[in-house]
C-alpha cells in the first residue's frame, strides 16, 4: 500500500471507545452551516455527505457570482442612460439660453462639453455588451453543471445523484457491520444487567451465564476485526469516489476563475480607458484652440451694430477721442472770435456817439444864427 494512502487509511481506522458510534448520523444541518468537522474526518460516520454538499452547494456560489456581474452591468446600463439623458437635457438648455448672453465660441465650447457624455456613453455601450456576453456564456455553463431538479425549483450538480449512490454503496457494508456490532454490545450489556448483584459476570456462579457472556464477547472481538478490515476497504473506496468528485469540483472552480479573468479584462480594459482619455484630450484641445473671448466680444458688437463698420473697438475709440478733441478746439475758437466781435462793435458804437456829441454845438450855433436872420 502506498505510504500516503496507508497514512490516510490508518487515520480513518482509528479505534474508538464505542464502535457503535461510528454508525450514528452526524448533525449534518449544523455542520453544513458552520463548515466545521467537529473533530471528525471525512471517513467517519456518513461524512462523505460533505462532498455532496460541496458539489450541490456550488450552485449558490455560482449564482452569487452571476448576480454580482449582472448587477454591475445593470448599473453600467443605467449609467449609460443617465449620460445620454444628461447630454440631451443640457444641450437643450444651452440652446435655449438668451442670445444676448450666450453666443459664438463660448457657447460652442459649452455645447462641445455637454456633448461629451454621449460620446462616453457610446464607449460604455460597447463595454456593456461585451460584459453581458461574458455573463451569458457563464450562466449557460452553470445551467449545464447545475440543471434544475425534476418537479422542483432547486438546482443540483448533474453528477450529484451518481456520486451519492457510489458513496452509499461503499458505506453499506461498513454500516451493516456497525449495526451488527451495536447489537452484540447491547446483548452483552443486557447479560451484565441481568445479574442481581451487578458484579462482574466472571465471578458469577451461574456457568450458563458466564458461557453466554464469553460467546458474546468472542463475537464482539470477531466483529471488531471484521469491522476494521472493512473500514480500511471503505476508506480506499471512498477516497477513489472523492477523486472523481474532486475533478468535478475542479471544473466548477476553473469556470469561476476563467470568468473572473474574462470579466476583469472586459470591465477594466485599457482599451476603453484609452478611448475615454481621447475624449478628454480632444475636448481640451478644442477648448484651448477654439474658445476666444475677444472674438466673442467683437462678434457681439458687430451682430448688434455697435459700430458703423468692421473697424475694431480700439481704433474706433481713438478716432472718437480725436474728433472730440477737435470739436473742443473749434468751440473755443468760436467763443474767442465772438468775444472779439462784441468788443469791436462796442468800440464803434462809442466812436459814433462821440462824433455825434462833437457835432452837437455846431448844429446849435447854426440853428441860432438862422433864427436871428428870420427876425430881422
Amino acid at each position: 500500500m502506498p505510504k500516503k494512502l496507508s497514512k490516510h487509511v490508518g487515520s480513518c481506522v482509528g479505534y474508538t471507545t464505542d464502535l457503535a458510534a461510528d454508525h450514528l448520523p452526524i448533525n449534518s444541518r449544523s455542520s453544513r452551516k458552520t463548515g466545521k468537522s467537529n473533530g471528525k474526518t471525512f471517513y467517519d460516520d456518513e461524512n462523505y455527505r460533505w462532498m455532496l454538499d460541496c458539489l450541490d452547494g456550488g450552485y449558490e456560489v455560482c449564482k452569487d457570482f452571476y448576480e454580482y456581474m449582472q448587477d454591475y452591468n445593470n448599473l453600467e446600463k443605467k449609467h449609460i442612460h443617465n449620460l445620454d439623458s444628461h447630454s440631451t437635457k443640457w444641450n437643450s438648455k444651452i440652446q435655449q439660453q438668451s442670445p444676448y448672453s450666450s453666443y459664438h465660441t463660448t457657447k460652442n465650447a459649452q455645447l462641445q462639453l455637454v456633448g461629451k457624455p454621449t460620446e462616453e456613453a457610446k464607449i460604455l455601450r460597447v463595454r456593456h455588451a461585451a460584459i453581458q456576453d461574458v455573463i451569458d456564456r457563464y450562466l449557460a455553463e452553470v445551467e449545464i453543471i447545475y440543471p434544475r431538479t425534476l418537479f422542483g425549483t432547486s438546482h443540483r450538480h448533474y453528477r450529484s445523484s451518481a456520486m451519492k449512490d457510489l458513496f452509499k454503496a461503499a458505506h453499506y457494508s461498513l454500516s451493516s457491520l456497525s449495526d451488527n456490532l451495536k447489537k452484540l454490545r447491547e446483548q452483552e450489556q443486557s447479560i451484565v444487567n441481568s445479574n442481581n448483584d451487578g458484579s462482574y459476570v466472571g465471578n458469577n456462579s451461574n456457568a450458563a451465564t458466564t458461557k453466554q457472556l464469553k460467546q458474546i464477547r468472542d463475537k464482539i472481538a470477531h466483529a471488531e476485526k471484521e469491522y476494521h478490515r472493512e473500514r480500511e476497504n471503505y476508506c480506499m473506496r471512498v477516497r477513489d469516489i472523492y477523486e472523481q468528485c474532486r475533478i468535478l469540483e475542479k471544473d466548477r472552480l476553473n469556470l469561476i476563475k476563467e470568468t473572473l479573468i474574462e470579466f476583469t479584462k472586459v470591465a477594466y480594459s485599457s482599451e476603453h480607458v484609452n478611448q475615454q482619455r481621447r475624449v478628454y484630450e480632444e475636448l481640451m484641445q478644442y477648448l484651448n484652440a477654439e474658445q476666444d473671448t475677444v472674438a466673442d466680444l467683437n462678434f457681439w458688437a458687430q451682430n448688434y451694430r455697435v459700430y458703423d463698420s468692421e473697424i475694431d473697438m480700439p481704433s474706433r475709440m481713438n478716432r472718437k477721442r480725436d474728433d472730440s478733441d477737435n470739436d473742443s478746439i473749434s468751440v473755443r475758437r468760436m467763443r474767442t472770435s465772438s468775444g472779439n466781435q462784441q468788443k469791436n462793435g462796442k468800440h464803434t458804437e462809442e466812436n459814433v456817439q462821440q462824433s455825434d456829441s462833437e457835432d452837437e454845438p455846431e448844429r446849435s450855433l447854426a440853428d441860432g444864427t438862422a433864427a436871428r436872420n428870420e427876425v430881422k
